[in-house]
């Protein structure tokens, strides 16, 4: 190998010297070929491969080290197994690890406004006994249009909201006796309430309730494509 920076591919096949300095790059003169190779190291033109050793050369640009580890990367969107919301998840915990700096590429490549807003649309649901993810996610009494958010909170059975929260936390502990699923809001159709703030025009115990919950009420019906296992 060379020894400083300035060193460069002397090996001189017709003499069997080398000049310059540090310690030529070319085989010895027994071995050595007869013109110097840009696919040597330490000749002109020599570039390492650009994927050496990170073993995630056939996942695409914008993807290596803890990006792919993590399943982050925009090539693995819609792999087998894997769906856009669980991969738009890999990128925000790769970019909160590496301090934004797959922000650029990898956030632009995956159609992410900000973190904040793509963390915003998946909420999560201790699943009740008997509940089939695989058919989707159906309320008590959908098409009811007399139940306000507040009193499916209060406790109406007959109510046509599906309770989910923002928490993964809260879905496991307190909900999660029958699994947990996770939702992707962008793939529902039906009316959204976020009341995970509470019911500010109405506090009170049900305002509390929702408010520690972190809720977020769905209408009716979760389609089986919202949703995915966390």
């Amino acid at each position: 190998m060379r020894d400083t920076a300035t060193d460069s591919c002397n090996y001189d096949p017709t003499t069997g010297n080398a000049t310059g300095t540090g310690t030529p790059d070319t085989p010895p003169p027994a071995q050595a070929p007869t013109s110097c190779s840009s696919d040597w190291q330490g000749c002109p033109g020599y570039q390492p491969p650009a994927s050496a050793g990170s073993g995630f050369a056939d996942l695409g640009p914008d993807c290596g080290g803890i990006t792919a580890r993590l399943g982050a990367c925009p090539s693995e969107r819609g792999a087998a197994g894997t769906t856009a919301a669980q991969v738009e998840q890999s990128a925000i915990l790769a970019g909160l690890i590496l301090g934004g700096e797959i922000a650029g590429p990898v956030i632009s490549a995956l159609g992410i406004g900000a973190l904040g807003g793509a963390a915003e649309d998946v909420v999560y649901r201790g699943l009740a006994e008997g509940e089939n993810p695989a058919e989707g996610l159906t309320a008590r009494a959908p098409g009811a249009t007399d139940v306000s958010p507040i009193s499916h909170v209060a406790g109406k059975v007959a109510s046509p909201w599906i309770s989910t929260t923002k928490s993964l936390a809260i879905a496991t502990t307190k909900y999660g006796k029958f699994g947990v699923v996770g939702i992707d809001l962008s793939r529902v159709s039906s009316e959204i309430a976020d009341i995970s703030g509470g019911f500010p025009e109405t506090p009170g115990m049900f305002s509390n309730w929702a408010a520690a919950d972190q809720e977020v009420l769905i209408r009716d019906f979760v389609p089986p494509e919202a949703i995915f296992y966390p």
